[in-house]
């Protein structure tokens, strides 16, 4: 069923859509760019704002007018419908598209204007609604009349143009018939952008940290970087818009392992090869698969320009004072201060003692040593059979290995001094050897590294480069601390990584074989407790010839005249972490254990005026104080 209108269009209006059709190429598609819905892919890297959204357009069918001022760095994978991709970029980059019906002219956001545009006395009304009725205004685009002979008009500069071009194409009331060409003149007078109303008055508050830093520290150990956000990137992705926050350090957070060629020598070694699954960085706290969520579709990373000075909020940080600085309407203070207080309160320090421990699996052995550790349902066995005789041992879960095959346990040890002797009247019997026993002391919630390793290099002939390979081998030790209060009784939880290298007397192209175990576990353990990690095997053999000088060297004959030891010699390496709090009214008071004092923060406030912007703020204190 067909539906047919009728419209009785007078001599004004048929004028002012002529002129519509004049100016305007193809009226009533000018809102939107028309995309097409079959998808696109692209892959910038590093590349101009300007000409990754021609290769868009060019991908999506439309011919595109970049405007000169739209500048930055996008980096990313962008793939799906045009729309959805241009949606992304556009509010990343604050880009503003119009479409006037056959070029797509591409702004930034901040040269949207206004202007007014003088018209012939009583048209106003009918230039508006002519201008909407064709297709030309949208969100962005748009006029009004402010009187019988002016409309104001808001957008970007090419549909600015349209508009003045239609005022000075509109007929005049004055000429007879009323439905001539004859144009008149516009008077056009630019008018004062308007700024964003909601950040006049605005404030300036400075927030002086005691405890915690300002700024992103990356920390750098054991071949991995760490990344630890600071409170003024906290803020900026909880208060403020999303934007880079002057003086932090990276916008990424989570380790990631360093290169291994050295860079001065080119370093190219390793770009054509995909990055292992240790090269990946750990999930960040602002990832879906960290809280549990499931995964979204994936959202590019691309390099935000600087927006306008004088739009939202802004979030500054101050490295040598350690203090944030933050402007914003001054309701929204309080949810600053808030947040602030929050966040900067005393760390809890926490001292990690690890005692590295290598046991000889056969000098125990040969001692005839059955020796086993009972400490709080916690049981493990040194020497002789591991698994019990009695039972039946498909069943028997209190085994901790294989019978006769060394040490494979993981518990928690409460007697650490009880633990340590026994292990050293077993070293004066050559049957244990503490390899190291190093003290690091960190915060909670901060990774603390102790690397023992040995690194060489392994040059790498190119075809117009050398490259640089690192090799190492040796223990690396990752503990994160994490210190809670349960039920009034202090615990640690802990993240431990182990990772022991041994370089072999194999080699493959005159280079070492290097042979790895790591452990990575978790665990929580009251005060004063240890974790006990094991199972890291060594074996090694040892071939020795002795003989009698002269009469061993003889052909056939000298065998009788000599002898010849093999040594298989197994080892197993022990860790046992022991973390403990150290309370720092136990410094200042000589170990007295009082609860850690709550945290404020110092701050200035600075309202700003809004009269004259010239005029320099007074800062003050909170006692009024300038």
């Amino acid at each position: 069923m067909s539906l047919a209108r009728t419209f009785t269009l007078s001599g004004t209006a048929t004028a002012v859509i002529a002129a519509l059709m004049v100016v305007a190429p193809q009226p009533g598609v000018a809102a939107d760019p028309p995309f097409r819905t079959r998808p696109v892919t692209l892959t910038p890297r590093n590349q101009d704002v300007g000409a990754f959204v021609r290769e868009f357009f060019s991908a999506a069918g439309l011919t595109v007018n970049v405007d000169a001022r739209v500048t930055g760095k996008i980096n990313g994978r962008f793939s799906g419908a045009p729309a959805q991709v241009w949606n992304q970029v556009s509010r990343a980059f604050n880009l503003v598209a119009y479409y006037d019906g056959s070029v797509v002219t591409v702004y930034s956001a901040d040269q949207v204007e206004s202007r007014t545009v003088s018209v012939p006395a009583g048209r106003a009304p009918e230039l508006a609604a002519g201008v909407a009725d064709a297709g030309l205004a949208d969100s962005t685009n748009r006029v009004r009349p402010t009187g019988e002979a002016t409309i104001l008009a808001t957008g970007v500069p090419r549909f600015l143009d349209q508009v003045q071009q239609l005022a000075a194409a509109a007929p005049s009331r004055s000429l007879p018939g009323m439905g001539g060409i004859g144009p008149n003149t516009a008077q056009i007078a630019p008018a004062a952008a308007p700024g964003p109303s909601y950040i006049e008055p605005y404030e300036l508050r400075v927030f002086y940290l005691r405890y915690v830093r300002a700024d992103d520290t990356k920390l750098v150990a054991g071949g991995r970087e760490l990344t630890v956000p600071g409170v003024g990137t906290s803020l900026s992705r909880i208060m403020g818009d999303g934007s880079a926050v002057a003086g932090s350090i990276s916008a990424s957070y989570g380790g990631r392992t360093l290169r291994q060629s050295a860079q001065r020598l080119g370093g190219r070694g390793l770009n054509s090869i995909a990055p292992d699954a240790n090269q990946t960085p750990q999930l960040t706290p602002y990832d879906d698969e960290y809280l549990g969520l499931p995964p979204s579709a994936p959202v590019p990373v691309v390099s935000a320009r600087e927006p306008s000075p004088q739009g939202g909020p802004r979030i500054a940080i101050d490295p040598s004072l350690n203090a944030v600085i933050v402007r914003d309407r001054p309701e929204n203070m309080p949810a600053y201060e808030g947040l602030v207080r929050a966040l900067d309160i005393a760390p809890q320090i926490v001292e990690l003692e690890a005692t590295i421990i290598d046991l000889n699996i056969e000098k125990l052995r040969d001692l005839g040593i059955d020796w086993r550790i009972r400490s709080q349902g916690f049981n493990a066995l040194f020497g002789g059979d591991i698994l019990r005789r009695s039972g039946n041992p498909n069943t028997d879960t209190s085994r901790f290995g294989a019978p006769n095959e060394g040490l494979s346990l993981s518990g928690v040890i409460g007697a650490n001094r009880e633990f340590i002797g026994r292990i050293s009247a077993l070293e004066r019997r050559g049957a244990a050897k503490i390899v190291s026993r190093p003290q690091i002391v960190t915060l909670s919630n901060i990774e603390a590294v102790f690397d023992r390793t040995r690194t060489f290099y392994v040059r790498i002939a190119g075809d117009r480069q050398v490259d640089l390979f690192n090799v190492t081998a040796g223990t690396v030790l990752r503990v994160n601390p994490h210190v809670l209060i349960d039920n009034g009784q202090p615990r640690i939880r802990m993240v431990v990584g182990v990772e022991d290298g041994t370089l072999l007397n194999q080699e493959v192209d005159d280079i070492p074989v290097v042979e790895r175990a790591s452990v990575n576990t978790q665990a929580m353990i009251n005060e004063g407790e240890g974790l006990l990690l094991g199972g890291l095997t060594v074996n090694a053999q040892f071939d020795a010839e002795s003989k009698i000088p002269l009469l061993g060297d003889i052909p056939v004959l000298g065998e009788l005249f000599k002898t010849r030891n093999r040594n298989r010699q197994q080892t197993e390496r022990l860790f046992l972490i022991t973390p403990r709090i150290i309370r720092l009214d136990q410094l200042q008071q000589g170990g007295a254990v009082a609860a850690l004092p709550a945290a404020g923060a110092g701050e200035v406030t600075a309202r700003l005026p809004t009269g004259n912007p010239l005029t320099p703020p007074v800062l003050k204190d909170k006692k009024g104080t300038p």
